[in-house]
């Protein structure tokens, strides 16, 4: 199968995201953008086949599982809404 790459961008939600891209897409960054935490990956657009990257977004002082950080790489903090809320980013580990 041929390649035609593209950077694509999602919006991540909280607490947990899920973000489906052809196979064998690449992770490229998460930022904000207007307030809200957005991730880039590099993707073949010609790939059928999905798969799926899982992330966590919390904000400061958000409880979560302690189970889920064997599981999670730490990836950005983010600060949105002009300074007032930070966000830590956590990608599922491959």
């Amino acid at each position: 199968m041929g390649e035609s790459r593209e950077i694509w961008k999602f919006t991540l939600k909280s607490p947990y995201h899920e973000v489906k891209t052809p196979k064998g897409s690449i992770f490229l960054s998460v930022v904000a953008q207007k307030d809200v935490p957005v991730a880039y990956f590099l993707v073949n657009t010609l790939e059928d086949v999905q798969e799926s990257h899982w992330f966590l977004v919390l904000g400061t002082g958000h409880a979560t599982s302690k189970e889920q950080f064997p599981h999670m790489t730490f990836v950005v903090t983010i600060v949105t809404h002009q300074e007032e809320l930070v966000w830590h980013i956590f990608k599922e580990k491959s």
